[in-house]
């Protein structure tokens, strides 16, 4: 029976894509084969300028609201976690880059631009 409960979830579209949906979910989420979840983590974890490097929950948010596999909360948190300690390797570079842009910018005098 319990294997009936699981297949519930699970829809095969006509489009031959697999997507996955509770009771609870607004819309399905496809379901993603393990050769392509690393591209999805990189473009939800600063695979995009505009995107950044947000951290676990996060990033588990973005790629749940759209994707499902089994293992991802997992899969985000190991992707994450490995990706800050490169983060980290860059920040101290990244703090001494604002402080100087900052000091760059409050050097600029003020002006009163009419409107």
């Amino acid at each position: 029976m319990v294997l009936g409960v699981i297949l519930r979830y699970f829809a095969l579209g006509t489009d031959g894509v697999l997507r996955y949906q509770r009771s609870e979910d607004a819309e399905p989420r496809v379901c993603v084969p393990a050769a392509c979840r690393r591209q999805v983590l990189e473009a939800a974890h600063g695979g995009d300028v505009l995107v950044g490097h947000p951290g676990v929950t996060r990033t588990t948010t973005a790629v749940s609201r759209h994707y499902y596999w089994k293992s991802l909360h997992k899969d985000v948190a190991h992707f994450v976690r490995s990706c800050e300690n490169w983060c980290r390797e860059l920040a101290p570079d990244m703090q001494a880059w604002s402080a100087r842009l900052e000091e760059e910018i409050d050097s600029i005098p003020e002006r009163s631009v009419p409107y």
